[in-house]
């Protein structure tokens, strides 16, 4: 989807960018199902039109050659950029910024990863300006290969994963369910 060598400017650390055909799918039906819900890019149809922004792309092959520049390792990466102008709704927010007598209720974003969830499906989602991208990173023939699992307006939330179970704090981040409208 994007391969370092079609980029205008020759870069230091090859790469490639890749999103699987079952991954657009699932987010088909959740960051870009056009609707003004919690979760749902406003701006983009698709993760070829988030990537394809020429205002992403540029943050993108920054945040890559900066995390290349280290020493990288097979790993799950996230990147967050701030776009200039709102993207979408976010799906999380700290509790701090809901009001104080919002209900939640704790559920299970993965089978790994304890949250809560707001109750009420009238609170609105907050616009926000970030996007965050969930990768896993390995390396082949000469390139390293950026394979994008999850992409979503808003800011990073770390889940738990398989041997590292995860409960986030409220303080952190609260999630709102799909059907809570954007603000």
């Amino acid at each position: 989807m994007l391969h370092s060598s079609i980029l205008p400017t020759p870069v230091a650390h090859p790469f490639h960018l890749t999103i699987p055909q079952r991954q657009v799918i699932r987010m088909a039906e959740t960051c870009f199902r056009g609707e003004e819900k919690a979760g749902a890019f406003r701006i983009w149809k698709s993760p070829k039109d988030v990537v394809g922004d020429e205002r992403v792309k540029t943050k993108l092959v920054a945040a890559i050659q900066a995390f290349l520049s280290g020493k990288p390792e097979p790993c799950t990466h996230r990147i967050m950029i701030e776009h200039e102008t709102w993207v979408g709704w976010a799906s999380t927010v700290p509790l701090s910024d809901l009001p104080q007598n919002v209900v939640l209720r704790e559920f299970g974003p993965n089978a790994n990863t304890r949250a809560m969830l707001v109750e009420d499906k009238s609170v609105p989602a907050p616009k926000t300006k970030l996007i965050t991208f969930v990768c896993e990173v390995r390396q082949s023939l000469g390139a390293w290969d950026f394979v994008v699992h999850s992409l979503y307006p808003g800011q990073n939330v770390p889940l738990g994963v398989h041997g590292k179970p995860r409960t986030i704090p409220p303080m952190e981040a609260v999630f709102f369910g799909w059907e809570n409208p954007g603000a």
